[in-house]
């Protein structure tokens, strides 16, 4: 797993160690309030499309080495299948939304399960929170294509 979130990071960021800036720019993201707890923030299919990278923040801060122009992709295939992509890294494995605030994807190669929390999910946006991540609140922002 740890595999996993690091190819995952590394793919976002230049040096994912990299802590960002104290004075960086910060991209407020509130969860979407419009959906109630018993329905779905959207269904499966809104999930299902390519995703591209916008940025990534650390504990609310953009990451200064986050690089839009190396193009993250994150395609969701309708049936379950993913294929992550950019900075000459690329992942493919099965996808699964859990109720309506939870992603997990299953990297082919390892076979370990990577969680996240659907903090926002619209038909132009899309802001994934790392579940597994205890020592820093990361989210990873996405633009549909």
């Amino acid at each position: 797993m740890e595999r996993f979130a690091l190819i995952l990071l590394s793919a976002m960021v230049a040096a994912c160690n990299t802590a960002p800036q104290a004075d960086s720019a910060t991209e407020p993201q509130a969860p979407s309030p419009a959906n109630s707890p018993a329905e779905p923030v959207a269904p499966a299919a809104s999930l299902a499309r390519t995703w591209v990278a916008t940025g990534i923040t650390f504990n609310g801060n953009a990451d200064p080495n986050f690089d839009a122009s190396r193009r993250v992709e994150l395609k969701l295939e309708p049936g379950g299948a993913f294929t992550m992509s950019g900075s000459g890294n690329s992942m493919t494995g099965q996808w699964k939304q859990e109720g309506a605030t939870e992603l997990q994807l299953v990297d082919d190669g390892t076979a370990a399960p990577q969680r996240f929390g659907i903090e926002v999910l619209d038909s132009t946006r899309l802001v994934l929170k790392l579940l597994d991540e205890m020592n820093a609140e990361v989210k990873l922002h996405y633009r549909a294509e």
